[in-house]
């Protein structure tokens, strides 16, 4: 019978996300290679080396550059082994969950909800280096990503979402549901997916219906089900989402940024972003310099 040590303090007093090295995480809080459970979401980045971990006393074999999902409450722990290669992300509800939607599917995301069950994903981007030099310094805050900058926090939520929605489709005939629930989450996922990597070339809620091989009403039912936003809206929210991103993150003029984002003239640029956010992306970018 395994015997559970209380899971480390950090833990019980997580604000919102952290991101550990696995090195740092075993020195500073040892107990954790013993079985716990954790009451928060986590996931274990293997980085440049093969990892077990242990999930439900069952010893794993996790692949370089994969991602394990780890849901609350699941039981786990790690193995008393170094691996400077190896991070684990840890969030809770209050720093996904910026409304009831997204409370909503985190509650019952696939990936965490099934305690008896665990899931691998390869990551979505193959090079390591490239992985961890764009995304990890947007997780790293000192201040754990508070509202002091919602444009960060966004973002970071932004790059965890995009590791859920990889790991869907990775697991996505694995995951048991029943099959009209797998059918919109599958269109959904896909759909955002393809509109976060696609977004600055194809704008037209038709070219992803037709990707997908449906109606656009089938593609709006999907969305509505699982984001509670149309496929337009959603495509709004993505291209509005980088739009910020560049205007805040980078040195890029406003033309060269509506070029980027594939926008024919600065002035539709200017008029897209004032329409949805009240502001010019000038009046924007002068707030956080």
């Amino acid at each position: 019978m395994s015997i559970h040590i209380p899971h480390p303090e950090f833990i019980s007093q997580l604000k919102n996300i952290c991101l550990l090295s696995l090195d740092t995480l075993i020195a500073k809080y040892p107990e954790v290679v013993q079985p716990q459970r954790w009451p928060c979401y986590s996931i274990f980045w293997t980085g440049k080396q093969v990892y077990n971990h242990v999930i439900n006393n069952t010893l794993i074999t996790i692949p370089e550059n994969h991602f394990l999902f780890i849901g609350p409450n699941q039981l786990h722990h790690f193995i008393d082994k170094k691996n400077k290669h190896a991070y684990l992300l840890i969030f809770n509800s209050i720093f996904y969950s910026r409304t009831e939607i997204e409370n909503h599917q985190l509650e019952n995301n696939p990936l965490f909800v099934n305690n008896d069950r665990y899931y691998i994903a390869e990551n979505f981007i193959d090079k390591i280096s490239v992985f961890k030099n764009a995304y990890f310094r947007y997780l790293q805050d000192p201040e754990e990503l508070s509202l002091v900058n919602p444009v960060k926090r966004n973002i970071a939520h932004n790059i965890v979402e995009r590791i859920l929605l990889n790991g869907l489709e990775k697991n996505d005939t694995a995951i048991q549901e029943p099959i009209h629930a797998i059918s919109e989450f599958k269109i959904a996922t896909h759909f955002k997916k393809m509109a976060l990597e696609k977004i600055n070339d194809e704008k037209n809620v038709g070219y992803y219906a037709d990707r997908l091989n449906i109606t656009k009403r089938s593609l709006d039912k999907a969305t509505e089900k699982v984001f509670g936003k149309t496929a337009k809206s959603l495509l709004i929210d993505i291209l509005i989402e980088k739009s910020k991103t560049l205007l805040v993150n980078t040195d890029l003029s406003v033309k060269e940024i509506c070029i980027e984002l594939g926008f024919s003239q600065e002035t539709n640029f200017s008029s897209f972003f004032k329409n949805y956010t009240q502001e010019s992306p000038s009046d924007f970018r002068a707030k956080y310099f």
